[in-house]
């Protein structure tokens, strides 16, 4: 939900502050690539990696004895308020 709430904040600034149609696409897109292409990828990743049993039970395992790595994690695939 946070990541539609996001988007329509983008396409509003982008459509405030461009001259055309065109230039509120391009800025929308490359706002939108600059914010979530990164953590979504990050969140495909790590989907894949809990899909399996024995990757899913290494990776739990992992995360429960690294709350360093956990943190990480969680800033890197949800991002900072808006």
């Amino acid at each position: 939900m946070a990541i539609a709430i996001h988007t329509a904040k983008l396409a509003a600034e982008a459509v405030n502050e461009s001259s055309s149609p065109e230039a509120a696409r391009q800025r929308y897109a490359k706002s939108w690539y600059a914010l979530f292409y990164g953590r979504l990828r990050i969140g495909r990743m790590i989907q894949t990696l809990f899909g399996a049993g024995t990757g899913s039970r290494i990776a739990v395992g992992l995360l429960r004895y690294s709350p360093a790595l956990s943190t990480q994690l969680m800033a890197r695939t949800h991002g900072q308020p808006f």
